[in-house]
């Protein structure tokens, strides 16, 4: 079964992605601390990580970061989501592999998730 992690900070959004997510293993972090702690238990590799970059504490950049700092997930797929249209280019430039604007469209961000790992 595909694994992913979420990154999101809003408890009502994030929960909203586990239920639109439910056929995948689903871990969400509520912070980029977080989120970096259960990737450094290396239990799990995710195929896929959903980044809110406004976090509480450090940014998701920090997440980011340490994916592609890690050459154990080489071939972990980020996708950002934010407001913040202006973040975009700078997630890019550190390795992301997808910007969506938020609000984010749930039913396509399944199709685009069903598409990169399957039903």
């Amino acid at each position: 079964m595909a694994h992913i992690v979420v990154v999101e900070d809003d408890i009502d959004i994030a929960r909203l992605y586990q239920r639109l997510l439910f056929n995948y293993e689903t871990h969400v972090s509520e912070s980029a601390e977080d989120a970096i702690s259960h990737l450094a238990l290396g239990e799990n590799t995710p195929d896929l990580v959903i980044l809110d970059f406004h976090l509480p504490g450090e940014p998701g950049f920090k997440v980011l970061d340490y994916i592609r700092a890690h050459p154990a997930m080489a071939n972990t797929t980020v996708w950002g989501i934010s407001a913040d249209d202006l973040l975009k280019g700078q997630a890019e430039q550190k390795g992301l592999d997808r910007f969506f604007p938020k609000p984010l469209e749930l039913p396509q961000l399944l199709t685009e998730v069903q598409g990169l790992l399957g039903t």
